[in-house]
């Protein structure tokens, strides 16, 4: 957990210093729901709508992460979109997740996002 807040705040930083607003675990993102995929959330990402950023770290090492070949893409799909992709269909609020993996690699998505320049 200790990792995935301080990548979590990294990302906050990094947004802030683009000047994006960021917002840590900003809540009722789903509107009554349990869940909190909004680790970052971006209020005017794209057209006026909100980004929720899904921070998470995986290991490669793990069950899970021996049977994938690439484990952070495999997370992001099961875990994280898998997850909440139908919570948000419909909502005025974009999402994705951010996966790394606890030995520095990463998903093909976090890299695009790593890699914006604002």
């Amino acid at each position: 957990m200790i990792r995935h807040n301080r990548i979590r705040n990294l990302i906050a930083r990094f947004c802030d210093e683009g000047l994006l607003s960021p917002i840590i675990e900003q809540r009722d993102l789903l509107s009554h729901s349990e869940h909190r995929p909004g680790d970052v959330t971006l209020p005017n990402w794209k057209a006026g709508l909100p980004l929720a950023i899904d921070v998470a770290v995986t290991s490669p090492y793990s069950v899970f992460g021996l049977r994938s070949n690439s484990p952070a893409d495999a997370y992001s799909d099961v875990h994280k979109h898998g997850k909440y992709a139908s919570l948000f269909r419909g909502k005025q609020v974009l999402f994705s997740a951010l996966v790394l993996e606890s030995t520095g690699g990463s998903h093909q998505l976090a890299e695009v996002y790593l890699s914006l320049r604002f």
